[in-house]
């Protein structure tokens, strides 16, 4: 009985064509924003940095360069050689040097590719994180990881 005076719903050519289109357009947006890079230019890190704070780690504890009276820095040459000098009262040492790259990782912090810093001989790859153009966070792909901050030396 119910059949008998059961009309189907007009639906006009144009609703469905419009319809299809958002769906595209939706379709073409998740696309994008899935494959979209990760900032990974090494251009912007080659240069001198100076250490501000390293914060993080399993206790939390933020330690500054006024606080610690050493003052620290790492240079990013354009041959992809990271040098990490340290600088107390008896002078200025190089304290570690090897190469670097740069590459778009799977992180615990997001499931999206973030810009991953590669150092060899350390055991930690370090997320990139920019604030402006002249700060760099390094954070230790890890929950418990430490973040390392420097400011450009210009």
């Amino acid at each position: 009985m119910f059949l008998l005076f059961y009309r189907p719903k007009k639906i006009s050519l144009n609703s469905c064509k419009n319809q299809h289109k958002k769906r595209m357009i939706a379709i073409v947006l998740l696309c994008l924003s899935i494959t979209q890079n990760p900032d990974t230019d090494e251009a912007r890190l080659f240069g001198e940095w100076r250490w501000i704070n390293v914060s993080g780690g399993f206790l939390g504890i933020t330690k500054t360069a006024e606080e610690t009276g050493i003052r620290r820095r790492v240079v990013f040459s354009k041959d992809h050689v990271a040098s990490f000098y340290t600088t107390t009262a008896s002078g200025d040492s190089l304290t570690f040097r090897n190469t670097f790259f740069i590459q778009p990782e799977i992180t615990f912090l997001s499931a999206n590719p973030k810009p991953v810093l590669i150092i060899q001989g350390m055991n930690k790859k370090q997320i990139i994180v920019w604030s402006g153009l002249d700060t760099l966070t390094l954070r230790e792909n890890s929950p418990d990881g430490r973040l390392f901050q420097y400011v450009r030396i210009k």
